[in-house]
């Protein structure tokens, strides 16, 4: 997670025999106080720990490897995809080269999930009702997957307002 990302980075990269093999770093996007019901809700976002690790190590690469909204499938809520958009964007702001949900797709349960660990995903299916929900995290997944492509440069930019994010 984020929070124990700048920790794991400087004890990795302090061992040089170590990081001379270490191509880069994965991060998860839990521990959010705003989203999951675990983390202090006085707790930090910790998006500057990415950018951080990256000025630990500016020739190592940073993949944010799994994201998942957990409690359910979150019906047709389109939070869910302005939660998806606002940690791309921050994580592509702060150095993060790769981005990776981790359901893809479950089932109208939000399943199936061997520790009772329900969650949502971009696509739900149900196949009782021979049904496919598209949810609004894979409408703004596939935004920036059409239009920021491999090879992509990120240019500097900045917002206006409080509430807008740009990458």
């Amino acid at each position: 997670n984020r929070d124990g990302l700048l920790a794991r980075a400087r004890a990795l990269y302090a061992d040089r025999e170590a990081a001379k093999h270490i191509w880069g770093l994965g991060f998860h996007w839990y521990g959010d106080p705003r989203y999951e019901s675990w983390p202090d809700k006085a707790g930090q976002l910790c998006y500057d720990n990415v950018a951080r690790v990256h000025e630990l190590r500016p020739d190592k690469h940073l993949v944010m490897t799994e994201a998942c909204q957990e409690g359910g499938p979150h019906l047709r809520e389109w939070t869910l995809g302005e939660r998806y958009a606002e940690n791309i964007i921050r994580d592509l702001n702060n150095h993060t080269e790769a981005w990776i949900d981790w359901n893809l797709l479950l089932d109208s349960s939000g399943g199936p999930n061997h520790a009772g660990n329900y969650c949502s995903a971009p696509i739900l299916v149900d196949p009782q009702r021979d049904l496919i929900i598209f949810q609004s995290s894979f409408y703004y997944i596939g935004q920036f997957s059409r239009f920021i492509l491999p090879g992509a440069k990120r240019v500097l930019c900045a917002c206006s307002r409080d509430a807008l994010e740009c990458t």
